[in-house]
């Protein structure tokens, strides 16, 4: 997901469930404004795909604020109602 700031700037929003490491990863910018470099970081909330249903839709709520200069902060997570 991204959104365009006041500035003109882009905030680009990303997560996923990383099964190697078994954690939600967020996107970030380890770069620049001016030269970005989008990378993901692990964080310590659990995440294994291996343990989903098969074939079966799953509900996926992110929790996240963005501050004026565009900072994302991402609170919390859940699949299916379960909060990580």
């Amino acid at each position: 997901m991204n959104q365009v700031i006041p500035d003109g700037d882009t905030v680009i929003y990303g997560f996923q469930c990383d099964g190697n490491q078994g954690t939600w990863d967020f996107s970030g910018n380890s770069g620049q404004l001016d030269a970005s470099k989008i990378v993901w970081f692990h964080s310590q909330a659990p995440c294994n795909p291996s343990q989903w249903t098969t074939n079966a839709w799953h509900h996926v709520q992110i929790a996240y604020s963005r501050d004026g200069s565009g900072n994302v902060t991402y609170d919390a997570v859940w699949l299916d109602g379960a909060e990580s």
